[in-house]
């Protein structure tokens, strides 16, 4: 099951690309970097859960939420 099912997430397929997209980034940093693999699985459930917690989804809100993870 992926993350945007797991939390019920109803994005379109470009906002789920734009999560996705600085999801991919931050994992090829964290491999990049050789940084614990925690961190990204810490961040990534942070991301989630202020997606999930949000309510009307835009594309400017999840970029803000990006931005505050």
């Amino acid at each position: 099951m992926d993350k945007f099912e797991q939390y019920k997430l109803d994005l379109s397929e470009k906002d789920k690309k734009i999560v996705q997209d600085y999801l991919d980034k931050l994992n090829n940093l964290t491999k990049k970097y050789n940084i614990d693999k925690e961190l990204y699985n810490d961040i990534e459930e942070m991301l989630f859960e202020k997606l999930q917690a949000e309510e009307n989804l835009d594309q400017l809100k999840i970029i803000k939420i990006i931005k505050e993870v």
